[in-house]
């Protein structure tokens, strides 16, 4: 990974594994890293040398606010990205309230953190969006289907930013 010393990376789900292992590598690459997760642990963001803030991606004054104090003390973020997941793995028994979450995190969360972020690299004038999917975005799976839909949406949305921030 070249060009990324001295960039700002906020990463969803940071605290998670992939997102953790995204963080301590763009840290690797010189990078300044903010992992937002639900979880409150700053010691372990610290082991990498990341920082940390608590968001819940379902509340879109969190999601400001956290972007705003992680850009202010960091810097204008180049990079984001969007790992957080929610996983319900049912079919067509899944509840209102599981639909709701997991569009509401996996969908719509991404599309806060975009909405608060790509102006921060409009201004820059550059930036990189990673959205992570899932095999399930590409295929069905028996039994999660609710998952497997939001993951194609995740695809939709991504390909949709390609040509909108293009």
């Amino acid at each position: 990974m070249r060009g990324l010393k001295s960039k700002v990376a906020i990463i969803t789900g940071g605290l998670g594994d992939l997102g953790f292992a995204t963080g301590k590598r763009l840290v690797e690459e010189g990078c300044a890293v903010a992992l937002l997760d639900t979880k409150d642990e700053p010691e372990r963001a610290k082991e990498i040398g990341c920082l940390s803030w608590n968001v819940d991606l379902l509340d879109e004054d969190q999601v400001e606010s956290v972007c705003q104090n992680a850009m202010d003390t960091l810097g204008p973020a180049g990079i984001l990205v969007n790992s957080a997941a929610r996983f319900v793995l049912k079919g067509i028994e899944a509840t209102s309230d599981e639909w709701d979450e997991m569009t509401g995190v996996n969908i719509r969360g991404a599309s806060l953190m975009a909405k608060h972020v790509v102006p921060q690299m409009k201004q820059l004038g550059q930036g990189s969006i990673v959205n992570f999917s899932s095999v399930s975005g590409f295929v069905g799976q028996p039994g999660f289907s609710t998952y497997t839909a939001t993951k194609f949406a995740v695809r939709g949305l991504t390909r949709g930013w390609a040509t909108d921030l293009a």
